[in-house]
This record gives structure tokens, sequence and C-alpha cells, in this order.
């Protein structure tokens, strides 16, 4: 099981990378990374919600709860409750956070917020 901890640990790092890559234009690395950043404070995020000491990771953990086994960013956001869930749903959606720049700057959004 990844802990918050562990989440929020893993997803600065590759936030930080993820911001690199963009200034040296590797464009491809930076989006991965800023999307792989996104992935786990939502997952961190769902865990505060969910009242739970981290996120499943191996197969067994995840036996019941075969919906939360996803990489897809919009179902992630679906079950995480933020204030303003439908802007923040709205741009990681949407064309614009195709864009490495974007999903950096989303990134740093949701990694800011207060739990």
């Amino acid at each position: 099981m990844l802990t918050i901890a562990d989440l929020e640990t893993l997803a600065r790092p590759r936030l930080h990378e993820a911001t690199a890559l963009l200034i040296a234009r590797q464009f491809d690395g930076s989006s991965y990374l800023g999307r792989y950043a996104v992935e786990l404070i939502l997952k961190a995020r769902i865990c505060v919600h969910l009242d739970w000491k981290g996120y499943p990771e191996t197969r067994k953990e995840f036996e019941k709860y075969t919906s939360l086994r996803t990489h897809h960013l919009e179902t992630l956001l679906d079950l995480t409750v933020f204030k303003k869930k439908s802007e923040l749903k709205m741009i990681t959606t949407g064309p614009i956070f195709q864009s490495g720049r974007q999903r950096i700057a989303i990134a740093h959004q949701v990694a800011s917020l207060k739990r």
C-alpha cells in the first residue's frame, strides 16, 4: 500500500522533473511526468477523502476496489472532493491539458490545495 506520504513524496520530484524537461523543451517527457504527478496527487487526495492510510498497490489490495485501479485522470478526479471540481475537471480533460506546460500548472495547482 502506498501511504499518502509515499504518494506525495513520489509526486513532488516528478513535478520538478517535468518542469525541468519543459524548460529543456522536452515536451513529451514533461507531459508524461506532469500527468504522472497529477495522478499521484489525486490518489493521495482520494485517500484523504476516504480516510484511508494509503492507496492500494498490489492486486490483492485492489480486490475490493477494482474501480480504483486506474490511471485515468478524469476518473480519479471524480473520486476526489475538490471545491472547484468542475473547473479542474474541465481543465484536465480539455484539449489544452494535452500541453506539458498546462499539465505542470495543474499539478502545481492540485498539489497546493489544502486537504
